[in-house]
């Protein structure tokens, strides 16, 4: 019952925000090219891929840039990753983001969250097709992606993708160096013999706010489980659609699905993915959701945070991260990183950043 009202909840308040846009963020030295769209398909899982591809618009044909694979969350669209996409372009990056077969909010009759399995499927496909290995990337890009530095950010139901392809014995993406999980869906599902695949270095950010997943229920249960290299940003007064296409200053979008289609965070009796997680033969370390559903939960008193702020703090924290997971040699860039965080945690009151690197 949990499970279900949990992902119905995401589901409709997807749906209530996809019109809303963000302001411009901040961006860094790197002039960014308008966005390419293709349309692949992975013939041996009969799997149609629609990816856009962000990248600066002077590349240098001598250079390789790092590559971040941005994964929506449900009822998302290839537009969810501007916010993010814009920023790490205009510091050097390569970012792709995949529209989701049936979890995008294009289809919304045939949407089916069971899928999630495919999807640390599709976060491989993209990788390959980024890395010439699979037709799809623009001419542009070709040879341009380093192969060595790929990250993986993920938001939402996307984030449940990420937690996946970044650690589960059988879908995780080898190729990965780095995950971002942005108010990460379900997190508490995952116990620390699920983390002991690979020491891959993990950042999570999540809005106290947050309506529609707790952040004491999953993020925070993820930082103290994970025996990984990792970074804990909690965003007092931010919310779960801080990191979304959502524009404010101090309304909590998350309060729409609450306040205005209580029924439909109801069991429908038709999710079945974390059964289909946990019956498979290579599964470790998962158990059964404890975090509260959707809007059963009280909140931390206090304003909420403007979704520009939320997204600027968010790029400041991922780009540094990017920088320190990504680099050749990590524990040369992690002073560097703590400096960083050291900063933004003692001067900026609204953000409390813990750290076991």
């Amino acid at each position: 019952m949990k499970k279900k009202q949990l992902l119905c909840g995401l589901f409709i308040a997807a749906l209530l925000l996809s019109a809303c846009s963000p302001k411009p963020q901040n961006t860094g030295p790197k002039t960014i090219a308008s966005p390419i769209d293709t349309e692949t398909h992975d013939g041996e899982r009969d799997r149609k891929l629609s990816i856009r591809w962000w990248a600066p618009a002077n590349l240098d044909s001598q250079k390789k840039y790092p590559l971040v694979v941005y994964a929506h969350g449900l009822g998302g669209d290839l537009e969810d990753s501007r916010w993010m996409a814009e920023y790490l372009v205009s510091h050097g990056f390569i970012v792709a983001a995949p529209r989701f077969p049936k979890t995008n909010g294009d289809d919304l009759e045939n949407m089916d969250m069971n899928d999630l399995l495919n999807q640390p499927g599709d976060i491989s496909w993209v990788v390959d097709v980024a890395t010439d290995l699979q037709p799809g990337l623009p001419d542009r890009l070709k040879n341009t992606v380093d192969g060595s530095r790929i990250a993986l950010a993920g938001h939402s139901f996307g984030g449940l993708t990420t937690y996946l392809a970044g650690y589960d014995k059988e879908l995780m993406e080898p190729r990965l160096k780095a995950v971002v999980l942005l108010a990460a869906g379900v997190g508490d599902i995952f116990h620390p013999p699920f983390y002991q695949t690979r020491p891959l270095p993990m950042l999570i950010i999540h809005g106290d706010h947050d309506r529609l997943v707790e952040f004491k229920g999953t993020s925070l249960q993820t930082y103290q489980r994970a025996d990984v290299p990792r970074v804990l940003a909690k965003l007092i007064g931010g919310t779960h659609f801080g990191h979304s296409e959502a524009h404010s200053i101090a309304f909590n979008f998350d309060n729409l699905p609450c306040w205005l289609a209580p029924e439909k965070l109801k069991d429908n009796g038709n999710v079945h993915f974390h059964a289909d997680l946990l019956s498979r033969d290579s599964a470790v370390g998962l158990g059964e959701i404890s975090a509260p559903a959707p809007c059963q939960y009280s909140l931390p008193s206090g304003p909420t945070m403007s979704t520009d702020r939320q997204k600027t703090v968010s790029n400041e924290l991922i780009l540094a991260f990017l920088d320190y997971a990504l680099a050749e040699q990590p524990d040369m860039n992690k002073t560097t990183l703590l400096n960083i965080l050291q900063r933004i945690d003692t001067s900026q009151d609204d953000v409390v950043i813990e750290s076991a690197l």
